[in-house]
C-alpha cells in the first residue's frame, strides 16, 4: 500500500507542477521501482529524464547528463552555457506541450550545490507553467541532509515528502503470493507454511530481501532434489546469505 499511495501522490503532484517531491526509504524498499513506474505513468504527458545515479563531481557534470538525456548538445561548453542551453531546451518543450519531469534516483549523493542547481531550475516558469516537475529519491541519509539549514530555500519548493514503509507478516506473504502466481507458481505447492513464515520474517518486510531468500531456496531445494522448501532449507540459505555484504546478521 504504501508504494502505490506514494506513486498515486507523485502522480498527482507532479500533473499539477506543486513543487519539487521527495521520496525516501532504506534501500531494497523499491524506491527506484517507483521511480520507473512514474516514468511510465507520465511519458505521454511530459518528457521524462531519469537519473539512475547522482553521483555527479560538479553542477556542470550534472547539466550535462540532463542535456544528454534530453538530446541537446552537452560539450564544448562551460557550465554559463550549459545552463542557457538548457534552460532554452526547457521552454522549448514547455511551448510544445512537453515540459519535463526530471527524476533524479540516489539523491542522497548530491551536494548541497547539486540540489541548490536542482531547486533553482524547479523554480523555473513559463508563462505559468513550470519548466521542470521534478522528483528526488533517496535513501534515508536525504532526510537529514534537508533538515540543514542551508537547504531552507529548496525546502519551501517541497511539494511532498513520501517514505516507503517495510512489509509487514501479512504483506510479505501476499508479496511472495504474487511474484510465484506471476510465475505460474503456487506457494502452498513451492514452500511449506513453516518456510514462508522464516522467510517472511528473516526477510523484515524489505521487498528485496525477500526476493533473494526465496530465490536462494529454490535454488537449494532444486540441487537437494527436494520438491517443496522446508525450514531447513530456508537456514541454509540465511547461512549461505550471511557471507554477503548485507544486513542479514
Amino acid at each position: 500500500p504504501s508504494i502505490q499511495e506514494s506513486l498515486q501522490d507523485l502522480t498527482l503532484r507532479m500533473e499539477q507542477g506543486q513543487g519539487i517531491g521527495i521520496l525516501t526509504a532504506p534501500p531494497g524498499m523499491g524506491k527506484t521501482l517507483v521511480c520507473r513506474k512514474l516514468v511510465t505513468q507520465l511519458r505521454d504527458r511530459f518528457t521524462p529524464v531519469f537519473l539512475g545515479t547522482a553521483g555527479f563531481p560538479t553542477r556542470r557534470a550534472l547539466l550535462q547528463a540532463v542535456l544528454f538525456e534530453l538530446g541537446q548538445r552537452y560539450t564544448g561548453l562551460d557550465e554559463s552555457e550549459l545552463r542557457l542551453e538548457l534552460l532554452a531546451s526547457l521552454r522549448k518543450l514547455v511551448h510544445q506541450g512537453r515540459g519535463v519531469l526530471l527524476i533524479i534516483d540516489e539523491a542522497h549523493l548530491l551536494s548541497d550545490r547539486l540540489l541548490e542547481e536542482i531547486r533553482a531550475l524547479a523554480s523555473q516558469e513559463e508563462e505559468g507553467e513550470p519548466l521542470v516537475r521534478c522528483v528526488l529519491c533517496g535513501q534515508m541519509a536525504l532526510e537529514e541532509r534537508l533538515i540543514g539549514p542551508q537547504l531552507d530555500a529548496l525546502n519551501q519548493r517541497v511539494a511532498c515528502h513520501l517514505y516507503l514503509d517495510a512489509y509487514n507478516r501479512e504483506q510479505s506473504l501476499e508479496y511472495i503470493a504474487y511474484r510465484l502466481d506471476w510465475a505460474d507458481g503456487e506457494p502452498g505447492e513451492l514452500f511449506t507454511p513453516d518456510a514462508l513464515e522464516l522467510i517472511a520474517h528473516a526477510s523484515n518486510g524489505v521487498p528485496r530481501c525477500l526476493n533473494q531468500l526465496c530465490d536462494h531456496s529454490l535454488l537449494l531445494a532444486f540441487v537437494s532434489e527436494l520438491p517443496q522448501v522446508n525450514r531447513e532449507i530456508v537456514e541454509d540459505a540465511l547461512t549461505d546469505l550471511r557471507q554477503l555484504p548485507l544486513h542479514w546478521n
